[in-house]
């Protein structure tokens, strides 16, 4: 494993052809080289989600794919791997990619048709998610004015002299 480092390379994952790593959306969350405690565990973090998101398509090169990684001391994301389900699996073209995603100028392997059979097949594995995030919006914003009040609570009280047990 390419490094600024002398950390031990942590996995076995294989390269792929399709392999495109990106820093953008980690990136946002770990600016800065990681600590070895973050990078130890983020990949594997990141690996499990998307096996989970996607443990219903029964594809086997789901647990072949590196999906995260630490290059140089940052937390790294296949978002190559992304584009191949997308589109090789999901039949979605890969133009449909956020282009806040990642990389802009990758744009997959096909011609940028949407494969019908295959995503009416696999619809029940893309609504999943999209359902799941819809209720966790929800519950956040049901969330977030309850922890404002707190914030603002704990805002107007005396803190001086209180403990670190008390705080």
């Amino acid at each position: 494993m390419p490094g600024d480092d002398n950390w031990p390379v942590q996995g076995t994952d294989r390269s792929h052809d399709f392999d495109v790593w990106t820093r953008a959306n980690v990136g946002e969350l770990w600016p800065d080289p990681v600590s070895p405690l973050v990078a130890s565990v983020a990949p594997e973090i990141i690996t499990n989600a998307v096996r989970h998101s996607f443990r219903s398509l029964h594809a086997p090169f789901l647990d072949e794919i590196s999906w995260a990684r630490r290059i140089y001391g940052r937390i790294y994301y296949n978002e190559g791997a992304l584009v191949h389900l997308l589109e090789h699996e999901l039949g979605l073209p890969p133009a449909l990619m956020d282009r806040g995603r990642g990389n802009s100028e990758f744009t997959g392997s096909r011609d940028g048709r949407v494969r019908p059979w295959r995503l009416l097949r696999h619809l029940p594995t893309l609504a999943r998610p999209a359902t799941r995030q819809r209720g966790t919006a929800r519950e956040l914003r049901a969330l977030i004015p309850r922890i404002d009040r707190w914030a603002a609570e704990f805002d107007v009280r005396d803190h001086d002299g209180r403990t670190d047990a008390e705080l």
